[in-house]
């Protein structure tokens, strides 16, 4: 896709955007008797669900990646937005597989938070206060997928686009958003060049951190050592 491909839809998306907001595209029912509260997308601003629709869709947000992915500017004009875990999991593993370089994997060390200071590190309390005994064998705490809390595997590159979960140092400018991009790996710490914010051009450390994420659907805590 050219530049200037690119800059017409991106352009028309905008026009229509704005004709949404006032109103001025009417909208349709997609039942006999349904309301009218749908609207019909433009054909040009959709991408073919077919065998080649993920890449398709990487073409159209990031054009020429591997040639243009060492370009900060680049990256940080673009984002592509997924309604769930599974799906950016999927994105992720396709770009990454399309930079140049060595990956290395990283995996979270992962351990039940014990609700009682008692008890051994085999054991936890569930929410009704009993206990279960030798229920964390690491493939099932591995398994789990907990919302603000990466995966157990992180494959990155040099010159991969990460983003940060938690505020780690709001006065470097490392908050819940921040964006960088991967320099070095090391074996417990990341260099990473901040591109979005205060401290466009700064050099940080990342390391490993133990989070312990809430959920209400699950009758224990969890405690994971992960990049943010």
């Amino acid at each position: 896709m050219t530049d200037d491909l690119q800059y017409q839809i991106r352009r028309d998306m905008g026009n229509s955007q704005i004709r949404i907001d006032d109103g001025k595209i009417s909208a349709i029912s997609l039942t006999e008797f349904g309301e009218s509260n749908w609207i019909r997308m433009p054909s040009q601003f959709l991408i073919k669900n077919d065998g080649q629709s993920l890449m398709r869709l990487i073409d159209s947000v990031y054009p020429n990646l591997r040639n243009s992915y060492r370009n900060n500017t680049y990256l940080k004009e673009r984002a592509i937005l997924a309604p769930k875990n599974g799906d950016v999991d999927k994105l992720n593993d396709k770009m990454l597989s399309m930079l140049l370089g060595q990956s290395r994997t990283y995996m979270s060390a992962d351990t039940f938070c014990n609700t009682e200071g008692d008890m051994s590190a085999d054991t936890f309390c569930n929410t009704e206060g009993d206990i279960v005994e030798n229920m964390n064998p690491p493939e099932m705490l591995h398994s789990f997928n907990f919302p603000r809390l990466p995966n157990h595997f992180l494959e990155l590159k040099e010159g991969t686009l990460i983003i940060l979960l938690r505020n780690l140092n709001q006065s470097e400018g490392l908050c819940n958003g921040t964006r960088l991009v991967v320099t070095r790996m090391g074996d417990k710490v990341l260099e990473a060049e901040v591109i979005t914010g205060s401290n466009i051009g700064d050099l940080e450390l990342i390391p490993q951190i133990s989070l312990t994420p809430q959920s209400a659907r699950t009758p224990f805590q969890l405690k994971g050592d992960n990049f943010l």
